[in-house]
């Protein structure tokens, strides 16, 4: 079971890494604002 976690880890961090240098900035800015807006939210201690 750990074989294939690897396995599933290095195919999306090796996709990822591929694919991240072909998207333009604004995209990516918007990307991370979003996804750092959910983590804020989700996170916060209540």
């Amino acid at each position: 079971m750990k074989k294939l976690r690897y396995w599933f880890e290095f195919v999306f961090v090796s996709f990822f890494a591929w694919l991240i240098p072909l998207l333009p900035l604004p995209l990516l800015h918007g990307i991370a604002k979003l996804l750092s807006w959910i983590v804020y939210h989700l996170d916060r201690k209540r």
